[in-house]
């Protein structure tokens, strides 16, 4: 009797393990690295998560706002979500947009500018995209950059061999609540199987590293050199690199390679 009792303990047991380990399977957990919002001192930014209103579990998803340096700023779920009747995004009707810090009127981005990264957790893959936008002081609208959440990597590299090292910024985000992610930049000139310049970083747990080229390598920054940035990490980290000047800010492409 005995026996049988320990037999269905274990089995019940069992169960309970797989039905945890199915759920934590369709468990989904995306880093967007950067996002701004604010007033730096001559515009304005604004970001915004562009969920698809369709998706399931959209009432489970919670968005998790943090600064560089990992300390949450806010949590936002599925009450705060605000969609907009009429918004269209990429033709899109079902696109929706959700504020970070709960409002959409221009008036209330007039506070110092926060930086950081976003964690969506969600029951299951959620189609999304985030967009930031930058707006002068009379509320004219000067840029605006949509970034779609691409898989974590541990070695990537930049499509382009001709950058201009004074406008291009990277943010990277190590979205591990336990480990640190210790990796660096290596600058390849063109032909040449081995860096000319490397650059180490240091990214804590659920913490950000962002930098802009010429302050990892000042000598790329009116030197005119030609060839390829690598981007290599011991722990698996997002990545979005921005070209940003006075005409406005887009997305610099990357080819992950592990």
């Amino acid at each position: 009797m005995r026996g049988n009792r320990l037999l269905a303990l274990a089995s019940l047991l069992f169960c309970l393990t797989i039905g945890n380990q199915l759920a934590r399977a369709e468990h989904t957990i995306t880093c967007i690295p950067h996002f701004a919002e604010g007033f730096d001192g001559q515009t304005i930014w604004q970001t915004q998560l562009l969920l698809d209103v369709r998706a399931a579990g959209l009432d489970q998803t919670v968005i998790n706002v943090f600064n560089s340096h990992g300390f949450p700023l806010r949590q936002v779920r599925s009450l705060d979500f605000r969609f907009t009747p009429g918004f269209r995004l990429l033709n899109s009707p079902f696109f929706q947009p959700v504020p970070l810090f709960g409002s959409f009127f221009f008036g209330d981005l007039l506070f110092p500018l926060r930086t950081g990264f976003l964690i969506v957790d969600s029951p299951g893959p959620l189609p999304f995209r985030a967009l930031i936008r930058q707006f002068s002081l009379s509320g004219a609208l000067l840029s605006e950059l949509i970034i779609a959440p691409f898989d974590p990597f541990r070695r990537a590299r930049l499509v382009s061999e001709e950058f201009d090292a004074r406008v291009l910024a990277f943010a990277l985000a190590n979205a591990d609540t336990l480990k640190r992610a210790f990796g660096r930049f290596d600058f390849f000139p063109l032909g040449s199987p081995f860096p000319l310049f490397s650059f180490p970083f240091d990214i804590g747990p659920r913490s950000q590293f962002s930098s802009f080229l010429f302050d990892m390598f000042p000598e790329l920054a009116f030197g005119g050199l030609k060839g390829f940035i690598r981007i290599t990490s011991d722990n698996p980290i997002s990545l979005i690199a921005i070209s940003a000047d006075r005409n406005g800010m887009k997305q610099v492409p990357i080819v992950i390679e592990e």
